[in-house]
């Protein structure tokens, strides 16, 4: 494969409007990654650019500097950044595909890379609870 693996970024982690993944690829090329709610068969012609799922982005990999063994696996970031706000939280689902690869999406089933985004929504609340015209104060 010359996906080896994807899975999501720990740090920084996915918030409800963009996926953090970790990819692990062998071979330079492009890799161009979508992301949709619900679990489904997805084809190579699914990655076509004028498809658009709930996200998708391409991760450029470059030749392997001189030196280095091309078959092991090199480890890339890349950011998905999502059309939607996920309001809901639940998971997102995730595939993959190499442009060496010709049908071979990774991984190769139905439910793709499940990708959990942050649980809790972000809030915001400032100390005073009370504010006046030109007082100083910190949001929390």
């Amino acid at each position: 494969d010359v996906i080896h693996s994807v899975a999501a970024e720990s740090n920084p982690a996915s918030t409800r409007s963009m996926l953090r993944l970790k990819l692990e690829v062998r071979m330079p090329g492009t890799v161009t990654c979508i992301a949709r709610k619900d679990p489904g068969n997805v084809l190579a012609g699914d990655f076509s650019p004028g498809i658009l799922y709930e996200g998708r982005s391409s991760l450029v990999v470059p030749p392997v500097e001189e030196g280095l063994d091309p078959e092991f696996p090199r480890e890339f970031s890349l950011e998905l950044p999502l059309v939607e706000y996920q309001r809901h939280g639940d998971p997102m689902r995730v595939w993959c595909l190499h442009s060496l690869a010709e049908d071979a999406v990774f991984p190769a089933d139905s439910q793709g890379v499940s990708i959990p985004l942050q649980a809790l929504e972000p809030s915001i609340s400032s100390r005073p609870a009370f504010l006046w015209s030109s007082a100083k104060f910190r949001l929390i």
